[in-house]
Order: C-alpha cells, then sequence, then structure tokens
C-alpha cells in the first residue's frame, strides 16, 4: 500500500486508531483533557493500541507516507525521529487525525484520512527527519510502515511516544 496524506495539525502531535477504539467518545466531547493528557493516560492507550498517539513536537504541515511492511533498517538508522508502535483494526478502518481533534470530537473525518486495511494487528514503524528548513512541521514527512502481525505486539511506554 502506498498512501499519501497531507495534513494540517494545531496540536503537538497525531493520533491513529480505529473507529471502533472511540465509539465509547461522544460527539463533540473533550476528550483530551480528561482521558488523554497525562503521560500515562497516553502510555495506556499506546500500549493497548487503541487511539495511538505520537509526538511530533509542533504543529504544522506534514506530508504522511503510508506504507506496508517494515522500511529498510538502514534508512531508520539514518533518520532523526524513529518510533515503534502498535495498533488493532477493526472493520478494515484505520484513521490519521490531528491530537487535538480530541478536545472537541467528531466522528466526521475527511476521506483522505481514512485508510483501508486488512483487519487485525499492526506493528507501526514510524519516522522522519526534519526538513531542510530545520523546523518542525514545515512540509515535514513522516513515513508509517504498517506491517501485519497475529498477536498486538508489545509495546511498553511509559510516558507519551515523541519525536526527539
Amino acid at each position: 500500500m502506498y498512501k499519501d496524506i497531507n495534513i494540517q495539525i494545531d496540536g503537538l502531535g497525531i493520533i491513529v486508531y480505529s473507529p471502533f477504539s472511540v465509539a465509547h467518545i461522544n460527539e463533540e466531547e473533550d476528550y483530551l483533557t480528561q482521558n488523554y493528557m497525562s503521560a500515562q493516560q497516553v502510555a495506556d492507550h499506546v500500549n493497548r493500541g487503541t487511539i495511538v498517539g505520537f509526538s511530533t513536537g509542533s504543529p504544522g504541515d506534514y506530508n504522511l507516507r503510508i506504507r506496508t511492511g517494515y522500511p529498510d533498517e538502514k534508512i531508520l538508522d539514518e533518520s532523526d525521529f524513529v518510533l515503534r508502535l502498535g495498533l488493532e483494526v477493526r472493520n478494515h478502518e484505520l484513521c490519521i487525525r490531528d491530537l487535538y481533534d480530541l478536545m472537541e470530537w467528531t466522528s466526521e473525518l475527511p476521506g483522505e484520512q481514512v485508510i483501508r486495511l486488512d483487519n487485525g494487528y499492526y506493528h507501526i514503524t514510524v519516522f522522519s527527519n526534519l526538513p531542510d528548513s530545520k523546523i518542525r512541521g514545515d512540509q515535514q514527512e513522516i513515513y508509517l510502515y504498517f506491517n501485519q502481525l497475529t498477536e498486538m505486539p508489545k509495546i511498553m511506554y511509559s510516558g507519551v511516544p515523541t519525536f526527539e
């Protein structure tokens, strides 16, 4: 799968989820401040593979490059930022959006931010480099590789996965 998504975010991060993971969130609810604000709350979601967020470190314009499988390790070694995450996909849908969308939730989402994937568990490799301008979020490319597994990968974050 090769899909590119251009996303502008106002928050400091991006969330990835399958719609079943957010079915309990009411329209216009502020889920962020009540359930996704502390490092432990974020880590709990990330480690379970439900609402999987990561900090980009800055709002801005990001060019997401969605791929399947695993990237070449040499590319990861040469990348400024690398994260490993996990996710469960149901109903063949994966959604990607601004973290701050959790502050005033709506289930509506632009179609280009919805990806069709087989149901199951995925190991996600996220990597990026600072753009030429050296300014985070300045048309920064972020690659997300989804590799399907037979069970949820063991993800053990104690805080927010962050591009550092």
